[in-house]
Formats: C-alpha cells, sequence, structure tokens
C-alpha cells in the first residue's frame, strides 16, 4: 500500500503506518506481534467488571469477557456482558477487558517495543498521511475516504489476508451492525461505509476459528483493538494467532441502536 498526493492505490515496502482521512485515524499495524504471558490476577466478575466497568457505565460492548471467559459463566445480552452462572474467580475477563485498568504504556511497549514521546499526540507512528482511495469499486461506496475497504481489499487481492473481521449490516435492521467475517472483495465492498452504533466485533473471534482461517484482518474501534491487544498479552494464543493485520478507526463515543 502506497499515500501518495492523497491517493490510496499503488504497491509500497512499508509494512506499517497510520494514515488519517478527514474523519478517521486509521492504524494499519502490519505484521502482528508476538504474543506473551502475563501473571493473572485472581478476580471475580462481580468485584472488577461489575462493580467499576458495567456499574459505572464504562462498558464498551466489545464483548471480549465473554469470549475469554474459559467457563462460559458470562453471556452477551443488552450490549454488555452478564453473569449466567457462577464465576470461577479466574481474573481473565478482567484481563482482558479495555475499560478496566488498561495501562496504555504497556500496551505501547508490547506493540511498539516503546511508549510515545510527549509531542506524539497521535499515539506511536511511522507515518501520517491524508488520504483518500482511487479504487473506483471503493469509491461507489465509500462514506469519506473510502481507505480502511481499500486497505483491506489490497491485502485480500494480493493474498496478505484471506479474511477480515468487519461490522456489516443485519438485513432486517439496515442500520444495525452486526460482526461480519468478509471472505470475499464483494462482502468488504457490501459492509464499506461509516456504521453510526457499535457492533461486538471482538465477539466474533471465534468465527475465525471455526471457518479455519489463518490471516485474518480486524477491524473495529480503539477500545476493540485495545481488547485484541490485552488479549494477546495474556496469552490467550488460539483466539488471535490469525489475526495479521489490525485496522483501527477513530471514535468518540458509544453509541448502540434500541428497538
Amino acid at each position: 500500500m502506497h499515500v501518495a498526493s492523497g491517493k490510496v492505490g499503488a504497491k509500497s515496502k512499508n509494512k506499517g503506518q497510520v494514515i488519517a482521512s478527514h474523519q478517521y485515524c486509521i492504524y494499519f499495524i502490519y505484521p502482528s506481534v508476538d504474543i506473551i504471558d502475563m501473571n493473572l490476577k485472581k478476580l471475580s466478575f462481580e468485584e472488577s467488571l461489575s462493580a467499576k466497568v458495567i456499574a459505572s457505565e464504562k462498558c464498551a460492548g466489545c464483548g471480549a469477557c465473554v469470549l475469554v471467559c474459559p467457563f462460559s459463566a458470562l453471556e452477551y445480552t443488552e450490549e454488555k456482558p452478564n453473569l449466567s452462572k457462577e464465576c470461577k474467580n479466574c481474573g481473565i475477563c478482567a484481563q482482558v477487558c479495555p475499560r478496566y485498568e488498561l495501562d496504555l504504556p504497556k500496551v505501547e511497549r508490547f506493540v511498539f517495543n516503546r511508549e510515545r514521546r510527549p509531542d506524539e499526540e497521535f499515539g506511536v507512528y511511522r507515518r501520517l498521511a491524508i488520504a483518500q482511495t482511487t479504487d473506483g469499486r471503493v469509491a461507489k461506496v465509500r462514506q469519506d475516504g473510502g481507505v480502511a475497504t481499500a486497505l483491506l481489499l489490497y491485502a485480500l487481492e494480493e493474498k496478505i489476508i484471506d479474511s477480515a473481521l468487519v461490522s456489516g449490516a443485519d438485513p432486517t435492521k439496515p442500520f444495525y451492525p452486526v460482526p461480519k467475517l468478509a471472505t470475499t472483495a464483494q462482502e468488504l465492498l457490501e459492509a464499506a461505509g461509516t456504521k453510526y452504533f457499535c457492533a461486538p466485533n471482538v465477539l466474533d473471534l471465534g468465527e475465525i476459528l471455526k471457518q479455519k482461517k489463518n490471516s485474518t484482518a480486524f477491524v473495529g474501534t480503539p477500545c476493540q483493538i485495545q481488547a485484541v491487544r490485552n488479549i494477546q498479552m495474556a496469552g490467550l494464543k488460539r483466539l488471535v494467532a490469525p489475526l495479521k493485520v489490525l485496522v483501527g478507526l477513530m471514535c468518540s463515543n458509544v453509541s448502540f441502536m434500541k428497538d
């Protein structure tokens, strides 16, 4: 992928950069980082996430805690986790939650091998650019610059990835976003454009394993990217091993669609 004169299209040897269009800041992080183990503090769901995240209305609805619970004690209802059976106090849900005591400098060291400098207001990046797609297919369906979809199409067609976990649309509720594992260019184009409500894309990481994909791009909001990084740092390799590209979209708030 190459950015020149505000256009996205041609090839480059660059493996990671930040691309900012006028409404999005898209983090193209490639290749993925190694996975390490963390010492897990024993905590119950009730004393951690329930008391300090859900009760204080900080929950972003990413679904990471539901995904990683080894005892299937959590269920995702009404855009948040709910305890469905006895918690075994393993503490894994608290470790992966992006809203529970997130140590951002630690995440930066894990991903970039250093923390951001005071002058890096956008965080650690290789390059900043204003971009717009030159792909006519994307131009027809884009919301703004079409950069995210252009990146995913290029990665899919160049066989860098074999799938992308994106936000699609519920066919019965056009404005209701749902996680979608796209495996074709047409599916990526169908998922293009802004979604005004949150879809729990992290919760659908299990679908990657079901479909036996090996090189997946994950598209999510910053909190969802943070959740993925927490899962990586927690050493839960099976869930995140297929992820080769993370694309983060700028977000300023969490909104959910109500019937």
